[in-house]
């Protein structure tokens, strides 16, 4: 993948051969060899048991986000004689490869020594100046932001500061950071930016597979989490977000919550300790903020999963908003590019029938199955338990108890019923008390006429 420093490394394929990409607008699902390359790579693993549609979704994803933000200026960071591609997706699956390359062998090094490493391979200039934040900076975090989904980079030009763009309001994730992080490890400069991913709840005592729990047990009931009640109940809207750290935030004022829409990326990095997330990752953490005592990014990867069921999966009337409406709002791409996620149709029950009304499963244990992101589905928990139905539609909708739930309409049922049949018998006993009336009259009307 162009030409590199002499030192002994494994060989490259070569990108002056122009692996394949199209000049025109493509079907964007036509998975090519340098966009495999770069997904061997990335995830750490072959990509013969990886279904297709799943790496066409991450990729037609990394395109929407890096459509439009390749800066012209950027063309000219790079060595001479490193062939750079034509359009700017090509260029972006290019120098991912190559960043993956440095972080496999340096590991979450900041952005600067990355910019060195890829003066080395002479992939960039030598001649640049990385005494200050310059394009080459910029450009490495953009990189690294639709690499991993972390973050999704703000449009921006030479500054002071690196910028992320933020769909979610709620959460305490900053904006900007400044350029001065360029020369931090890359997990100093993505804890600078907040709560990218959440921390350890404090006062939570952790449980492992070899230890008793010592507090009470949190768990998470689907009746109050999935999709179908947050709309009823809260009339909640759902935000379909391009980044990691947003999924599952929750905003009470607006109401909303926030989904990560590409399940397929989580599928991709999950199976290996060595993906590229993972390396990023791997020391975010301080050993006292870890969401669990046996924390991993593959672990993490498999919580947001699991999230889907519990939101769409496990209930049938979630499924059908899934089917019905949600489904289109998820969708990858622009234009005649929409594509929606295959991963996300299987985890959200897309091809389960809403004739199944049993749930996969009740509830969850927070601590257990869902220790990272157990703090923001609480809070969407306890939101939809202090909901209190003052209206009679809405006493319908409340599927939160269906214990609960069938025992009030049955009252309501029964007691519909009693009145009902205490109405007929008022008019039976009216009708009846009529006849007899008529019947008295009649007989006392003869009996005069016997008189006489």
């Amino acid at each position: 993948m162009g030409n590199h420093s002499q030192s002994q490394e494994q060989p490259k394929p070569s990108w002056t051969r122009r692996l394949a990409f199209p000049r025109q607008p493509r079907p964007a699902y036509e998975l090519h060899d340098n966009e495999r390359q770069f997904l061997d790579r990335s995830s750490d693993r072959h990509l013969a048991n990886v279904s297709s549609e799943e790496s066409k979704a991450y990729l037609l994803h990394l395109r929407t986000l890096a459509d439009g933000r390749w800066l012209d200026d950027w063309d000219s960071l790079f060595d001479a004689e490193f062939k750079l591609c034509n359009t700017p997706y090509e260029k972006t699956i290019q120098l991912c490869y190559e960043m993956t390359g440095v972080l496999r062998e340096h590991g979450a090094i900041s952005i600067n020594r990355i910019v060195q490493k890829l003066q080395q391979r002479r992939t960039v200039r030598a001649d640049l100046d990385l005494s200050y934040c310059s394009a080459a900076h910029i450009m490495v975090f953009s990189l690294l932001g639709w690499l991993s989904l972390l973050y999704v980079p703000a449009t921006q030009d030479q500054s002071d500061e690196l910028r992320i763009n933020l769909q979610a309001t709620q959460l305490a994730i900053r904006d900007t950071v400044s350029t001065e992080k360029v020369g931090r490890p890359l997990d100093e400069l993505l804890r600078s930016f907040g709560e990218l991913l959440p921390l350890r709840i404090i006062g939570k005592v952790e449980t492992g597979p070899q230890t008793e729990p010592q507090s009470p047990r949190a768990m998470l009931e689907v009746s109050h989490l999935n999709v179908s009640t947050l709309k009823d109940m809260a009339n909640m809207q759902i935000i379909w977000v391009d980044s990691l750290s947003e999924h599952l935030a929750f905003d009470p004022i607006t109401p909303s919550v926030s989904i990560f829409k590409c399940p397929s990326f989580c599928q991709l990095q999950k199976h290996s300790d060595r993906s590229i997330l993972a390396i990023m990752l791997r020391d975010f953490y301080e050993e006292d903020e870890k969401p669990s005592d046996d924390y991993s990014p593959t672990k993490l990867l498999r919580e947001v999963m699991l999230s889907y069921t519990l939101l769409f999966k496990a209930d049938r009337r979630s499924r059908r908003i899934y089917q019905r409406s949600e489904r289109a709002r998820a969708s990858l791409g622009n234009g005649d590019q929409s594509f929606v996620d295959p991963c996300l149709d299987e985890l959200c029950g897309y091809s389960i029938s809403t004739s199944v009304t049993m749930p996969v499963r009740e509830s969850y244990d927070a601590n257990i199955e869902f220790p990272v992101f157990r703090a923001r589905l609480e809070r969407i928990q306890q939101h939809i338990r202090d909901i209190q139905p003052n209206r009679f539609m809405s006493l319908w909708r409340d599927r939160r108890d269906l214990r609960l739930w069938y025992t009030i309409w049955a009252v309501i049922v029964l007691s519909v019923i009693g009145l009902i049949i205490a109405a007929i018998s008022v008019v039976l006993a009216g009708i009846q008390v009529n006849y007899a009336k008529l019947a008295y009259d009649l007989q006392l009307h003869e009996g005069q006429k016997a008189g006489e």
